[in-house]
């Protein structure tokens, strides 16, 4: 945040390619064999080999305390029959430790409620246990 201070704020933290930097500090991206991509209108993690993954993570913990839920428009996919806890939406504590996780299967609109969380990183996560590919895409990303 650049040591200024943030008077408004509508609780976007990615909107097709905007990254609401002041905000979020950016979006970090972290791969061990996996992929990880910041595109013009969307941010996706693929992983497709056992142990591999990537993720993507805002550089700043976002201050969660004045709003109730989390929302994510996810893309998700699996070329095997167990894709659900592959992708992953995560919140993480400030030693970046998982505090709230929830997976994503499918295409929709993906909400967590976030009321009892004062501060939090974002992170979109996909791993692979198995011979299987394992993508998730995302667009929008906000607070509520």
């Amino acid at each position: 945040q650049n040591g200024e201070w943030v008077n408004w704020w509508d609780g976007w933290l990615y909107n097709a390619g905007n990254q609401y930097e002041d905000i979020t500090g950016g979006w970090e991206k972290a791969t061990s064999g996996g992929s990880a991509t910041i595109g013009t209108s969307s941010m996706s993690v693929s992983a497709s080999e056992s142990g591999k993954n990537a993720s993507i993570t805002t550089a700043n913990i976002i201050n969660l305390s004045q709003f109730d839920t989390l929302s994510v428009n996810v893309t998700a996919w699996s070329s095997g029959d167990n894709s659900a806890n592959r992708c992953q939406i995560r919140i993480l504590d400030s030693y970046k430790r998982p505090i709230a996780t929830f997976m994503v299967s499918s295409k929709k609109v993906y909400t967590v409620d976030v009321s009892s969380l004062d501060a939090g990183y974002i992170q979109l996560y996909v791993f692979s246990s198995e011979p299987y590919t394992h993508k998730m895409t995302v667009d929008k990303i906000w607070l509520e």
